[in-house]
């Protein structure tokens, strides 16, 4: 952890006090992203690289905060029956490792606004759409097995069919070669080599 600061009261009617601190392998448990009663999220733990700058002017206060995470591990809480979005949401929150948030405060000391923003909705985004594909790819690989074995029956009929041809094809092409050496004795012959009756 690194914390360096100024405080300059040199000029009493304007002071600046500063204040800069980073933080490195932080680790941060039990976090509450969202209290929302159908999809609560929050951050069971995760190691965090922080870095907060602070500025106050007199009375007027300015500062960020800002978070980049790994090894996040996250959970939602919700019990009993919960819809198909807080599922998916559930199923792929193990694929998110890693988030980044700036919170940025601005304001005096008694009434600041925060505003907050994180690429978490980007994160789920991707860790959802994973977790589709990877669900696609299993159920195309299920439907193709399926199709397979229902189709293994009559595949294999077909091929004795066609196997019976392959009998009929042989004693064609050996009668058509008989048929061929009728006119083989020497004597006239019509056309397709077999004997004149005369």
């Amino acid at each position: 952890m690194k914390l360096d600061g100024e405080l300059n009261h040199v000029d009493r009617s304007k002071p600046r006090d500063m204040a800069h601190l980073s933080a490195s392998g932080y680790r941060i448990k039990d976090l509450s992203l969202s209290e929302n009663k159908d999809l609560p999220l929050a951050l069971k733990e995760a190691l965090g690289d922080l870095k907060l700058r602070t500025e106050l002017r007199g009375e007027a206060l300015d500062a960020t905060l800002t978070a980049a995470l790994q090894s996040v591990q996250m959970t939602t809480g919700g019990k009993g029956d919960t819809g198909s979005v807080a599922k998916a949401l559930a199923a792929a929150l193990p694929g998110v490792r890693g988030l980044h948030l700036e919170a940025r405060v601005a304001g005096t000391l008694k009434e600041y606004d925060v505003h907050l923003s994180t690429d978490l909705d980007r994160v789920l985004k991707d860790a959802v759409g994973k977790q589709l594909h990877e669900q696609m790819a299993r159920a195309e690989g299920e439907l193709k097995a399926a199709i397979t074995e229902q189709a293994a029956k009559p595949l294999a009929d077909l091929r004795a069919s066609l196997g019976e041809f392959d009998g009929i094809g042989a004693e064609l092409a050996a009668r058509l070669n008989q048929a061929g050496g009728l006119g083989a004795s020497g004597k006239e012959t019509g056309p397709g080599g077999f004997k004149l009756p005369f």
